[in-house]
């Protein structure tokens, strides 16, 4: 299927094991080694583990036939994230939104891409929770944080496409605490923008307004004493803006 829709971004939202019960056949080789199942073949380039989830870079094909034509290897990025407990919910909504922002960048880098492809373990639970707060969250994005948005109509629309989307109250809840952590989260960034803003035009201000006061002297600094010139004054001088120089080749470097 991955192969088939060219989808690029694979998420996992369980273990392979949880509490002692196989919740997922490992799909994918050791990092490094490369291993066929069934009809393809994949090789697992490298893992990177972050606080909440596993990054591997896959690379597929297809078994017996890497000579055809349209049987290019193609890289898959498996997001693995391991907190999430079955028929629970994450500790804190803000991880599940950084790793859901992982997801977009990586989603969003890659030309021609096919769906993400979402997974847990009976695949209705966490995935239902994860896609509908993907989805509330691409309204925000698109029609902005004061847009009127309706969760319980999200999950009868997932629903409709497989039954049993978000199956317990608290990733119910869950969804709701993370929407409002996002809106929160934006509204307060929309808020320190306006602030710098603000903050610019007065710095603005001052500068006209001394202009005005000099009348229209762009230097309102009093004259500079003449002092005496010498050698050693000189060198000095040339090694002070030298160094200013340096020091604002550092600071624009970022």
């Amino acid at each position: 299927m991955v192969f088939q829709e060219n989808s690029r971004v694979i998420v996992m939202t369980t273990k392979e094991v949880e509490r002692g019960k196989s919740k997922c056949v490992k799909y994918w080789p050791d990092e490094y080694a490369l291993k066929e199942y069934g009809v393809m073949r994949v090789r697992n380039v490298k893992e990177s583990a972050a606080h909440d989830y596993t990054l591997r870079e896959l690379k597929l094909s297809k078994v017996g036939q890497a000579l055809l034509q349209g049987n290019t290897e193609r890289t898959v990025w498996q997001y693995h994230f391991r907190t999430w407990p079955d028929h629970g919910v994450p500790s804190d909504p803000g991880g599940v939104l950084d790793f859901l922002e992982e997801v977009h960048h990586k989603q969003e880098s890659i030309v021609d891409a096919g769906p993400v492809v979402v997974h847990c373990s009976a695949g209705i639970g966490r995935t239902g929770t994860f896609i509908v707060i993907d989805i509330l969250i691409d309204i925000i994005r698109e029609k902005g944080v004061d847009c009127d948005i309706d969760v319980p109509k999200t999950i009868q629309m997932v629903r409709s496409q497989r039954s049993g989307m978000v199956q317990t109250e608290a990733q119910y809840r869950f969804i709701y605490m993370a929407v409002q952590h996002y809106i929160e989260t934006l509204q307060r960034r929309i808020e320190e923008e306006q602030k710098s803003k603000r903050k610019g035009h007065e710095y603005t201000n001052i500068k006209y307004s001394l202009t005005d006061q000099t009348g229209g002297d762009q230097s309102p600094l009093p004259p500079c004493t003449p002092t005496p010139s010498c050698p050693e004054m000189r060198e000095d001088n040339a090694r002070v803006y030298e160094n200013v120089g340096l020091m604002q080749q550092q600071k624009s470097f970022r």
